[in-house]
């Protein structure tokens, strides 16, 4: 949860937004009867909007000790940003935005570190070392909706290897 936590911060901070609170949630099989059906959800409250990757981290790590119930074969957990707010909305404790600052200034450094050398050069430890539970890309569906590179494309000279189906029609009425 933790790496999922992280990669929507870095997100935040490229778009000049922060989050007031965030919402964790745990999923059971609900197709396997024969186990313990447990599907709950949690909101925890930040102090002061952030994008700062620790004070989500541990936000989402609260929530998970809230809901989290031994026993229960987890097949789903995730979690949702909330109160989002730009960047520029400073509303927070009296004497606290020295300290949000210099936290700024620091998953800037952070972020310009991974775009850089890389992402993953730099990870905070709650997101782990071996991440081998992660999602395999390599059976991704194309984003033909959403990603100009994945459209595909028509060219004139192309052969059709069979025919569509009006041309069929249309020799048929012949």
């Amino acid at each position: 949860m933790s790496v999922y936590v992280a990669r929507a911060a870095e997100n935040f901070r490229g778009q000049a937004s922060r989050a007031g609170a965030l919402s964790v949630f745990l999923q059971t099989n609900p197709f396997n009867l024969q186990e313990l059906q447990y599907h709950p959800s949690t909101t925890v409250r930040l102090a002061s909007p952030s994008a700062d990757t620790q004070v989500l981290i541990r936000a989402a790590l609260t929530g998970l000790k809230r809901i989290h119930k031994p026993g229960c074969r987890y097949r789903k957990a995730g979690v949702m940003l909330l109160d989002l707010s730009a960047e520029t909305v400073e509303q927070g404790p009296i004497g606290g935005s020295v300290l949000l600052a210099d936290r700024g200034r620091l998953m800037a450094a952070f972020d310009q570190l991974n775009q850089r050398m890389g992402r993953g050069t730099l990870w905070i430890a709650a997101e782990g070392m071996n991440q081998s539970w992660r999602m395999h890309r390599g059976n991704l569906s194309p984003a033909y909706t959403s990603r100009w590179d994945q459209l595909p494309v028509v060219r004139p000279d192309a052969i059709f290897l069979f025919s569509p189906p009006f041309a069929l029609q249309r020799d048929r009425q012949h």
